[in-house]
């Protein structure tokens, strides 16, 4: 009887450090997925900015064509063409 009372707390002292290994693994872990998951928020928070500057300049370079062909088309710039093309010749 009282070496199966040892037996049993010596079993019990193992299960607690067992359960004690197991809580710091478990902290450690969920401390690596705050890491993660505040890393992927800064991604997240990266590429809406970096969308932001792309729909930016798509539509600055939408604009840009657009004042260029209406500089094309317009008649002061057909009108200079040939002074355009003398001044090439010179």
């Amino acid at each position: 009887m009282n070496q199966e009372l040892t037996v049993m707390k010596n079993d019990l002292a193992t299960a607690w450090q067992s359960l004690e290994t197991k809580q710091n693994e478990l902290a450690q872990m969920q401390n690596q997925v705050e890491r993660i998951q505040e890393q992927l928020a800064e991604r997240d928070r990266e590429c809406a900015q970096l969308r932001e500057w792309l729909q930016s300049a798509v539509i600055h370079g939408e604009n840009m064509r657009r004042d260029r062909d209406l500089i094309l088309a317009s008649r002061s710039w057909r009108l200079t063409k040939p002074l355009r093309y003398a001044g090439r010749l010179l």
